[in-house]
């Protein structure tokens, strides 16, 4: 069987890209080259794309590239047709591209439904995520565009499009990414390998930040009253930061006394849990690999251990 050629985004950590490009080099024969070499945007300097000719397992190769260090993400490369048709590259996945089904039980979770036609038709679950905003990506469907809230004072209050601008500490691109490990493609097409958790809810997303980290200056805590007001069930949240402030324990109490559940990161990289996730009154999430094992970079502490 002849190879098949594979291809693969990379994001490389900017002060390593040549150590790593060698290391990729000498792992797999080929050097990755630059996605965007003509873009005068430092943000963009760290993205490549790999190609291979291989028969293995795609996300075997990619847990080979995460294995290196100063890779911070490796993706397949896929064909889409137009921005919101599905994807069209109808790989055989296996199983353990579900390893995020499994591990949470959510299967299992689905079966104390009674009406699982009228569940995957559209539940009432309304989940608001505070997050960088959303991009109009495949993988996220079910987004209805044109609600949400942006909390960003030099942007449109309506719209919480992420724009996707890069300086130092920001994180363009989080809310989509943070969006499709919980709502997936939404479709019904026995061919879809979603890899989201479940996408049969009212997902709204709202813009408060351009960055993961959050210290004096934060809107967590009006952003979390805003959405306990608009009807959320779940507010998520996948960032945090230090020191805590008065307006979010307020906001974390409220939504609490609300009956709103308030799920927020745990924090990466540093050696405690950080706030909002470190309140008794907000589910602190850490991460795990596929093995169901901690993640070395996620954070732990007392109130996660």
């Amino acid at each position: 069987m002849h190879p098949k050629k594979q291809s693969f985004d990379l994001l490389l950590k900017s002060k390593l890209h040549q150590k790593c490009l060698k290391s990729i080099n000498r792992q797999f024969g080929k050097s990755p080259y630059p996605i965007y070499p003509d873009l005068n945007n430092p943000y963009f300097e760290d993205f490549f794309l790999l190609d291979l000719y291989s028969n293995q397992n795609k996300w075997d190769l990619i847990r080979e590239m995460m294995s290196i260090s100063g890779v911070i993400e490796a993706d397949p490369v896929e064909k889409v047709l137009g921005i919101f048709n599905k994807v069209y590259d109808h790989d055989n996945l296996d199983q353990d591209t579900h390893w995020n089904h499994k591990l949470t039980r959510f299967p299992e979770a689905l079966k104390f439904s009674r009406d699982q036609k009228r569940l995957r038709e559209g539940t009432k679950i309304k989940i608001i995520q505070l997050d960088t905003g959303y991009t109009k990506h495949p993988e996220i469907q079910g987004i209805k565009h044109g609600l949400g809230v942006n909390f960003l004072q030099d942007e449109n209050p309506k719209s919480s499009i992420d724009l996707l601008n890069h300086k130092i500490l920001q994180q363009p691109g989080h809310g989509t990414s943070t969006a499709g490990i919980i709502i997936g493609r939404k479709t019904d097409q026995a061919d879809d390998k979603n890899i989201g958790l479940f996408p049969y809810v009212d997902f709204v997303p709202y813009r408060i930040s351009r960055s993961v980290i959050h210290f004096i200056n934060s809107h967590i805590g009006a952003a979390v009253k805003a959405a306990v007001d608009a009807g959320a069930d779940i507010i998520t949240m996948s960032m945090g930061g230090a020191p805590p402030r008065g307006s979010w324990r307020r906001a974390a109490r409220y939504a609490y006394e609300k009956g709103v559940i308030f799920v927020a990161a745990a924090g990466n990289q540093v050696k405690f849990v950080v706030w909002p996730a470190r309140y008794s009154k907000v589910i602190g999430v850490a991460g795990i690999n596929n093995k169901g094992r901690p993640w070395e970079d996620s954070c732990r502490g007392k109130k996660i251990q």
